[in-house]
């Protein structure tokens, strides 16, 4: 199999251009299609009802399809570890981004990227299911893609955010590992509407993220959105065990903190990298020139291979402790972790999933949403 790394990128330096669009006949008639469609004018499109192309194709096409299934759904818990209660915007799947750690890798079995187009059916879901009387709800869009890497043609942040900007008792959040902001920079976030970034030191980014924006890059789009009043945030995951990991991850607290208002970081999310074992042979295979699954891992409750828990104690408390000179009260939380790192790290006892989502539910009353 060829190296996913090798050959053109379809997006970074440049916007991700497709050169091939499958258009399913039933969407082909949508706005949204018609949008991508006329953003595109050097791709080839055909119409066809299933996605077929060849291994080779893969990252450089884009299907357009109404979306077979529900558009807005729980994130998927894990009963042994603390889950936050989070809502996905599932409008997009697969991405040209090639980060080397993945799930999509194994999960999609394609770097075919696919943009649901029956966004009239989207809206009204969304709009029954927060229209409900309920408890606060934190919705993202970046569960099964990168939130704003196809921006540029599909304008979907156009449609989502004054949405989002309507609706009470409700945070969107978009998550990116690009500087595509553009679009969004065309709105005042009211702080009403999150922005995030996955983040990890450059040697990482260079290593193991290609075709994402650098770290500088990322920390300059955030500066701009919350010069536009978005509320930011950041992901420090995977956080991935390297040589120099202390003094890389330990710069990269201080590059956000030297750049960030910490009055307008909504969260900040920390996991240590993790995967299914049945991804292992599929990162082999698609990235040989990797070392991150050659650690000495532990299979967890819900199957994933983790680092033992000492050492992802150590890495977390290490992070944690950078933050805390900048930040007295950081919006700290950890991703699919049990309640004893928890416990252990940041001293909080009982710790289960509904005490995460109390915590995480704060931003409700701090930034009056």
């Amino acid at each position: 199999m060829k190296a996913a790394g090798a050959g053109k990128s379809y997006f970074f330096p440049m916007r991700y251009q497709p050169r091939k669009i499958i258009v399913d006949p039933g969407a082909e008639k949508t706005p949204a299609a018609r949008r991508v469609l006329s953003r595109c004018p050097k791709a080839a499109w055909v119409r066809e009802k299933v996605l077929s192309v060849s291994p080779l194709e893969r990252e450089s096409t884009l299907y357009l399809m109404n979306n077979p299934g529900a558009y807005f759904k729980p994130c998927p818990q894990t009963p042994e570890y603390a889950c936050c209660g989070y809502r996905i915007l599932n409008f997009s799947t697969g991405c040209p981004i090639r980060c080397t750690y993945c799930i999509l890798n194994g999960y999609l079995h394609s770097r075919a990227m696919t943009f649901f187009c029956d966004h009239g059916r989207m809206f009204a879901e969304l709009d029954q299911a927060l229209r409900a009387r309920g408890p606060f709800r934190r919705v993202g869009s970046g569960e099964f893609t990168d939130s704003l890497v196809l921006d540029h043609l599909t304008d979907f942040s156009v449609d989502a955010i004054p949405f989002f900007l309507g609706k009470k008792n409700v945070l969107y959040e978009m998550k990116t590992k690009t500087d595509n902001i553009e679009n969004l920079l065309k709105f005042d976030g009211m702080r009403k509407v999150l922005v995030s970034w996955s983040v990890n030191p450059p040697l990482i980014i260079d290593r193991e993220e290609k075709g994402s924006a650098t770290l500088a890059k990322r920390l300059d789009a955030a500066q701009r959105c919350m010069k536009n009043n978005y509320l930011v945030g950041f992901h420090f995951d995977p956080i991935i065990r390297h040589g120099g990991w202390e003094e890389n991850y330990a710069r990269l607290v201080d590059e956000i903190y030297r750049r960030i208002d910490p009055e307008r970081i909504a969260w900040i999310s920390l996991g240590c990298f993790r995967f299914v074992p049945e991804l292992k042979k599929v990162i082999q295979e698609i990235y040989p020139g990797t070392k991150i699954i050659y650690e000495e891992f532990v299979r967890g409750k819900d199957g994933k291979m983790r680092y033992f828990r000492p050492l992802r104690e150590a890495v977390y408390s290490l992070i944690v402790d950078r933050i805390k000179k900048y930040h007295r009260n950081p919006p700290v939380y950890f991703c699919m972790e049990t309640p004893l790192v928890w416990e252990r790290v940041l001293g909080r006892e009982a710790f289960d999933s509904a005490r995460l989502a109390g915590l995480l539910d704060k931003v409700r009353k701090k930034f009056q949403l």
